[in-house]
């Protein structure tokens, strides 16, 4: 994934002002990263109680079923983790300053 320059649409201080010149520099996954662990539902007469992860189990299951609902979830190096926006003078900022990249800026 590059890095994307583009011009501030609008401002947004004391980041950057609009007209100003940023990079959108994204962050990658360095190895292979668990994301989720498996959830499981818990059912009582085929009525969904609860979300959990098999851990989070305790205390008398009697009249209770334990039904695997999502497997694991890697992200596989090198995908898409996070980004952070420099600006001109090579401060850089967490990608939550911005609700949406497009709202604020033009690629150029």
């Amino acid at each position: 994934m590059p890095v994307i320059n583009a011009i501030a649409k609008k401002d947004n201080l004391p980041y950057f002002k609009k007209g100003e010149k940023i990079k959108v520099i994204p962050i990658l996954y360095k190895k292979d990263t668990l994301i989720v662990n498996e959830i499981y539902g818990l059912f009582k007469d085929d009525v969904f109680i609860k979300i959990f992860e098999k851990m989070d189990l305790k205390g008398n299951m009697k009249g209770l079923k334990v039904i695997k609902i999502a497997d694991k979830s890697y992200a596989p190096k090198g995908s898409y983790k996070d980004s952070v926006i420099e600006n001109a003078i090579g401060n850089r900022y967490p990608s939550s300053i911005v609700r949406s990249y497009q709202d604020y800026f033009e690629k150029v």
